[in-house]
């Protein structure tokens, strides 16, 4: 048998001699080289090609390896050490429709854009430490455009003279063929997007990306998948999904996001993007000097599932928020973690729906929501229907102006059931802090939640477990409310211009005002109302404590079962003296 590879050399020395196309190619840029050898073939009979077939080997199974890089006729593809970018360009070309593997042996300075564009089989490799510099303010690296598949990994690229408009690796392949990126790591200095994919059947793995302008793009795709990456110290966002359906974000860490202009910063941001499993990523330091800050933005997105994220230092200028979600309907969000979400002049959110209808947030931890110098809700759902929020944690939440556990705004069919909510305040004279609170939503549903913790001590300030407000037609059922401490009032449950709602079997604890009037439970201008069996227990404030306490104008409602103790003033008292509402079997009448 001979001596394959130096039949190849001979190859290649014939090949240069005769000039024939190969450009810059030298010598030892062009060679070939065997993979592990494979079993012999089985002795005695020769194969189908004769006894000396054009590979000139015997054997029914030829010569190819185990390790699969041999061609079906026994040859191996062939591999290129270049050392320019003029020659990786040349052995693309060489390649064409074939395959072949190309190893950057030393550092290069790109004079043009590597263009992969020739439909074959390529791997492009370094050793982890070979150093691709972009030099040109505009210059991409590789951009890849036709490839029966494209691995690209073990190289960095330093795109510190990019300029902010350039993408630095590009994929657009014409026929969704895969392509993979890993072990890439690419260097700027605030400028320039790192990885914009534009097509199907995308991986990029274990890529490490810092100070850009963008790590990671994804748009118009479907079927990429984004796992494992670092992207440290961008300008503007970390990931971006746009109008790309199906994907996979899992096991990213996106840290020291950092927007200096007016405008939003993001951790992860999908746009009209569907059915994409964003899971287990990570995103720290979020900051916007100017305007908002997001961890994670949905708009215009459906059926997306977000689980296991977390999210933590969020800083925003205007607004912050962990997870915001505007637009979007049927998405599940469990099991994500928040914390440490920051504003300065406006709003600050845990987790924000705006006109996001049939969600589910379940499992959810969020804590340490702090607005400086406005209002601060651990959960945020406005102007939505059929959504559920159930068995998420809630605690820490501190505003300067009004404070809310969980704020329910103008929905419909909103379920809340098994939340923990603890630890709300107000630090602002005449402002508020809310367990649950819930404004123009009907046929909303309250349930085995645990409130602990309403702490509001300035001067004026009114506290409340929960609160149902301008809202018909909801249950509030087996919820416990403890510790609701205020300077000015206390409400364990208040209805205020609510009818035809039914409040059964709730625990009211320790409700207490320092200087006004605390009230387990409050009928404000509310008529038609239910409550049934419910426990008040220890009221006990500076002024009068009421166990229920009815309004003059709260008429039509039946009160029946309930029982209220250790409390200062009147376990139960109607303004009216019982002349349209029904009083029955309470403890004490």
């Amino acid at each position: 048998m001979e001596n394959r590879s130096s039949l190849f050399g001979i190859i290649a020395l014939i090949i240069g001699a005769t000039g024939l196309g190969l450009g810059a190619f030298s010598v030892i840029s062009f060679q070939a080289f065997e993979g592990e050898q494979g079993p012999p073939g089985e002795d005695g009979q020769d194969g189908v090609n004769g006894i000396d077939g054009t590979d000139g080997v015997d054997g029914t199974d030829g010569v190819d390896g185990t390790d699969g890089i041999n061609g079906t006729d026994g040859q191996e593809a062939p591999g290129f050490f270049c050392n320019s970018s003029v020659e990786v360009q040349n052995a693309i070309y060489t390649i064409g429709s074939g395959s072949g593997t190309i190893i950057i042996t030393e550092d290069i300075t790109l004079s043009t854009t590597i263009d992969i564009d020739q439909g074959g089989d390529y791997i492009i490799q370094g050793d982890g430490s070979i150093t691709i510099d972009c030099e040109d303010f505009y210059r991409t690296a590789f951009n890849i455009t036709n490839a029966e598949t494209c691995t690209i990994r073990d190289l960095k690229i330093d795109a510190t003279d990019i300029g902010a408009s350039t993408d630095i690796l590009f994929i657009d392949e014409i026929n969704n063929n895969p392509v993979y990126l890993q072990n890439i790591q690419i260097d700027g200095v605030g400028k320039g997007d790192g990885i914009r994919v534009k097509s199907d059947n995308v991986w990029i793995k274990n890529c490490y990306l810092t100070s850009l302008s963008s790590g990671i793009y994804s748009g118009e795709n479907s079927n990429c998948h984004i796992l494992d990456n670092s992207i440290i110290g961008m300008k503007n966002l970390g990931i971006s999904l746009y109008y790309s359906n199906c994907n996979t974000v899992r096991g990213n860490k996106v840290k020291n996001i950092q927007k200096d202009v007016l405008a939003e910063a993001y951790g992860i941001y999908a746009h009209s993007s569907n059915y994409n499993t964003l899971s287990d990523n990570t995103i720290i330091n979020v900051t916007s000097d100017a305007y908002n800050a997001n961890g994670i933005l949905l708009r215009l997105s459906e059926n997306n599932t977000l689980s296991a994220n977390v999210v933590s230092n969020v800083y925003g200028n205007m607004s912050a928020y962990g997870f915001n979600l505007d637009q979007c309907k049927s998405n599940t969000l469990c099991s994500n973690r928040v914390s440490n979400i920051c504003s300065n002049y406006t709003s600050t959110y845990g987790i924000y729906l705006y006109e996001c209808d049939y969600n589910t947030l379940n499992g959810n931890g969020v804590t340490d929501v702090n607005s400086e110098s406005n209002y601060a809700y651990g959960i945020y759902l406005g102007y939505a229907q059929h959504n559920s929020l159930g068995d998420n944690a809630v605690e820490d939440i501190y505003a300067y102006y009004d404070a809310f556990g969980i704020e329910i705004y103008i929905t419909t069919y909103t379920t809340l059931s098994g939340n923990d909510i603890s630890s709300i305040s107000s630090i602002y004279a005449n402002w508020d802090a809310y367990g649950i609170y819930i404004f123009g939503s009907d046929f909303s549903t309250l349930s085995c939640n645990v409130i602990d913790k309403v702490n509001v001590s300035y001067i004026l300030q009114n506290g409340y477990g929960i609160c149902i407000s301008a809202s018909d037609h909801c249950t509030c059922s087996g919820n416990v409310i403890n510790n609701i401490y205020a300077d000015w009032n206390a409400y364990g449950i208040q209805l205020s211009s609510s009818s035809y709602n039914t409040v059964s079997g709730n625990t009211v604890i320790e409700i207490y005002s320092e200087q006004s009037h605390s009230y387990g439970m409050y009928l404000g201008t509310s008529d038609y109302n239910t409550l049934l069996g419910n426990t008040i227990t220890h009221v006990q404030p500076y002024g009068n404590g009421y166990g229920i306490h009815m309004v003059s104008s709260a008429d039509y409602n039946t009160i029946i079962g309930n029982i209220a103790q250790d409390i200062k003033t009147d376990s139960i008292y109607d303004e009216d003296g019982g002349a349209t509402n029904v009083l029955a079997n309470n403890i004490p009448p």
